[in-house]
């Protein structure tokens, strides 16, 4: 008797803490609740010019800044511009401004999220499309009718108040 009690009480037991355990939440909703925040940094450790092999960019700061509706962003720039600047003047990729079309949504695969976005500075606007994966890996695509696009590669991550700067 003692012994079906005792079973009876680790049973049940048991099944409060198996139940009482919260399931872990999917990796890739966390990370598109981040992107939904609008409160990240992508931080490129590639960069690959239209039709030109890729290119280390870990040794040049380098970032694109999301906070609410505005973006704070720059970006080493190779490849062909058709621009009036001269030669080794504002190759950059940068702007600080005002973000438009923001869209966050997750691709047919279920195994990625795409952001697009616009912004710009005075001379020129850019569209961006992000595709981010579970573990953060970020594939970024800049378009503008002033260049040739360009890819990036990094990671994005939470935007943390000492990167306000």
């Amino acid at each position: 008797m003692k012994m079906k009690v005792l079973l009876i009480l680790v049973f049940h037991i048991g099944c409060d803490v198996i139940f009482a355990q919260k399931q872990p939440q999917n990796s890739l909703d966390l990370v598109k609740s981040l992107l939904d925040s609008k409160h990240f940094v992508f931080e490129a450790t590639r960069a690959s010019p239209l039709g030109r092999p890729s290119i280390s960019i870990v040794a040049i700061d380098n970032y694109v800044r999301i906070q609410k509706d505005s973006a704070l962003g720059f970006l080493p720039y190779f490849g062909e511009m058709r621009l009036g600047i001269g030669y080794g003047e504002g190759g950059a990729i940068e702007f600080d401004s005002a973000i438009r079309d923001y869209r966050v949504k997750r691709k047919r695969s279920g195994k990625s999220i795409i952001v697009t976005f616009n912004t710009g500075n005075s001379d020129e606007r850019f569209n961006f499309t992000l595709f981010i994966t579970k573990s953060r890996s970020a594939t970024v695509v800049v378009k503008s009718i002033h260049r040739n696009s360009i890819t990036y590669y990094g990671q994005i991550r939470e935007l943390d108040e000492d990167s306000l700067e």
